[in-house]
């Protein structure tokens, strides 16, 4: 029974709390949501990186080549990944998959390299499209600068 009269108690308290309090009820409220909202995004994002990383484990950087679907609406993410993993298992540049394209450029690596990099990043950060000969263009030129 004082439950009952625990939540009437509070009910009853509520028209007196000042109007600063909602407005920091409301803020925290719109933070919380802010907070989910990015751990959902964090979380999809680690979860496309681990299914690239499974995926390139066992596999050489042809053979993920090859294996890349050109169609794919993601293509120069995972080309840009690709990459990355390539340089950082290659002990070209430590770290690789976690720095930005502008950390990398900072980086010592070929020019053709930082070129590829660059395409890639433009077509992942614009609403442009490729068609499929330009990123099999792409691919060639990475193939032979390897």
């Amino acid at each position: 029974m004082s439950d009952i009269h625990t939540i009437k108690n509070l009910l009853n308290f509520f028209p007196y709390i000042k109007e600063e309090t909602w407005y920091m009820l409301v803020i925290g409220i719109v933070v919380y949501t802010i907070y989910i909202a990015y751990l959902i995004i964090f979380e999809q994002y680690y979860k496309t990186q681990n299914i690239i990383l499974k995926s390139l484990e066992k596999k050489s950087i042809w053979e993920a080549l090859n294996n890349l679907p050109i169609e794919d609406i993601h293509f120069f993410e995972r080309l840009s990944f690709i990459i990355r993993s390539h340089l950082e298992d290659s002990e070209q540049v430590p770290l690789a998959t976690k720095k930005t394209s502008w950390d990398i450029r900072q980086e010592q690596i070929s020019h053709e390299w930082k070129e590829i990099l660059d395409v890639c990043s433009y077509y992942e950060y614009t609403n442009e499209r490729a068609n499929n000969e330009q990123k099999m263009k792409i691919i060639e030129r990475l193939r032979r600068s390897i």
